[in-house]
């Protein structure tokens, strides 16, 4: 059963403000709904007023200026999966919309929207992180770039304040030369993921690699980044027993991640399928 609130869909970001400041800051904001409106139908949350920004067309937008990629809080998954300049730019965060649920859920769920609900499982966090992307926030007429984990360790702050996520920004590196998105979940893509991992690999000139991301999602509070992948970078020519000893750090990094949790055992096997599915797909896929 729904509960009673305000509703209101304002057309430009200064009647953004002037609705936060009428209201005194409780609203709750509506993007694609997937998830806020079925935390109202259970009974999760109660607001008294929802501001509908999905009629801001500046948030839809997605270009690239001065060397970024800008992308709108309210551009779908399902409009990040067939873009070209987010398979070229940000390759990973295009297969992990394709991974979003059902082709209905796709055409309606936020980028925005994703990140402002943080789950645990969100898809587009591990791909987010392993692009080093910025969360662009707007706090009255002021906006600030935040990068995405310390957005992420930090969002009940900026909740608090009803800042707006107005986009993302990812730098265009044309050395990106491969990227992952690999996610297990009960059954299928409908399924919320119960872990998985995205990862980035840059070559330099010669085809070496430069750099290296690996990041997992589902295993903590916010994604994390194994950190311990330098060998993927020393070696000319990573082979299988590379790839195990990056599976063993992810392995390393989810019993550092939820030390006591049931789902441990479970999560520190799985963990080295899911690394090793996304080491594959960068390297040979």
């Amino acid at each position: 059963m729904y509960s009673s609130f305000e509703y209101f869909k304002p057309k430009t970001m200064s009647e953004v403000v002037s609705l936060i400041k009428m209201l005194e800051g409780e609203a709750d904001f509506l993007a694609g709904g997937t998830d806020l409106l079925l935390s109202i139908k259970r009974g999760e949350k109660k607001p008294s007023a929802l501001v509908d920004i999905s009629g801001l067309s500046e948030l839809h937008n997605l270009y690239i200026k001065d060397g970024k990629l800008h992308i709108g809080s309210m551009t779908t998954f399902a409009t990040l999966a067939i873009s070209p300049v987010v398979e070229k730019y940000a390759i990973a965060l295009k297969m992990a919309a394709l991974e979003m649920g059902s082709p209905q859920i796709r055409n309606m769920a936020t980028i925005g929207g994703n990140i402002a609900t943080a789950s645990p499982a969100g898809d587009s966090l591990p791909a987010l992180i392993a692009h080093n992307a910025f969360v662009v926030l707007a706090e009255n007429a002021v906006e600030y770039e935040l990068p995405i984990e310390e957005y992420l360790k930090t969002r009940k702050k900026w909740q608090s304040k009803k800042s707006i996520i107005t986009g993302v920004v990812i730098s265009c590196d044309n050395h990106i030369t491969r990227g992952a998105f690999v996610k297990l979940g009960r059954r299928n893509s409908l399924s919320i993921a119960r872990i998985s991992a995205a990862c980035i690999l840059k070559r330099d000139e010669s085809g070496k690699a430069q750099a290296f991301n690996l990041v997992l999602g589902a295993v903590g509070e916010i994604p994390i980044r194994v950190t311990e992948t330098d060998i993927i970078i020393a070696s000319k020519t990573p082979k299988f027993d590379t790839f195990l000893k990056v599976a063993d750090a992810a392995a390393e990094a989810v019993r550092r991640s939820i030390p006591g949790r049931a789902s441990l055992p479970y999560k520190e096997k799985a963990v080295i399928g899911v690394v090793l599915e996304a080491l594959d797909k960068v390297f040979y896929g």
